[in-house]
């Protein structure tokens, strides 16, 4: 009879055991899933400040031109 009472605390235990297991399964799958959708945020958000930065470096070389110019028309008004 001891048996037969210890087999079914343990089968109770294993079918507890198992459904612990599938729910720490699926928290981890949705940890996985925000992780997944973060990532991907992270990098759209890499790659607009990507493109910002290569705007923002085109126009600071434009002005540096710009101003080049401005200083060297003054160099040539000042030689004048």
């Amino acid at each position: 009879m001891a048996n037969t009472k210890e087999l079914f605390i343990f089968s109770i235990l294993f079918i507890l055991l198992i459904l612990d297991a599938l729910i720490i399964k699926n928290e981890f799958s949705s940890f996985l899933e925000k992780l997944k959708s973060n990532l991907e945020s992270m990098n759209e958000e890499k790659s607009r400040l990507s493109r910002k930065y290569e705007e923002d470096v085109a126009e600071l070389k434009k002005m540096i031109a710009e101003y080049d110019e401005m200083k060297g028309n003054k160099k040539i008004h000042s030689n004048q």
